[in-house]
């Protein structure tokens, strides 16, 4: 390629409009406890979950509480299948089924 065609086709190439000099810094999610592992009691977990279900922001809440948004959907679904399976087997009444010898 001549020289004409190497600067159009760069200059097409390239969507920057401003070049920053300045190093791009990550913003810190987790601030004093990132990198750290918690354990939770049962207690805290449906105490949080309880919370969690009155707020209006889930977002901020977990900003406040300083845990993660998956972590408080998890804690939640695995609430919400324990409540079920109590429900189900509380309801559930034996049942008896009939052999019967086909030959």
């Amino acid at each position: 390629m001549g020289g004409m065609e190497a600067h159009s086709l760069t200059s097409a190439l390239d969507t920057r409009t401003v070049v920053s000099l300045e190093p791009v810094r990550r913003p810190e999610v987790l601030g004093s406890m990132a990198g750290r592992r918690r354990i939770w009691t049962l207690e805290q977990k449906l105490a949080i979950v309880g919370e969690m279900a009155r707020c209006g922001n889930i977002a901020e809440f977990s900003r406040q509480h300083d845990i993660r948004t998956s972590l408080l959907y998890t804690w939640r679904r695995e609430l919400r299948y324990a409540l079920e399976a109590g429900q189900a087997t509380s309801h559930a009444e034996p049942m008896f089924v009939r052999w019967a010898r086909l030959l």
